[in-house]
């Protein structure tokens, strides 16, 4: 929890993972969901 400077960030994203139920992957995003509504987070995989 320390690790994050902007502390309001990291309550979101808390709220976020308390909310979800289910996942979706295709191996380069991780959308977060709830139910059939939108996404609540989508993450997408960076390559250097």
């Amino acid at each position: 929890m320390m690790a994050c400077p902007n502390m309001s960030t990291e309550q979101e994203l808390f709220k976020v993972l308390e909310t979800v139920d289910n996942y979706t992957t295709d191996g380069k995003t991780l959308q977060l969901n709830k139910a059939r509504m939108a996404p609540l987070a989508r993450f997408e995989l960076i390559s250097e």
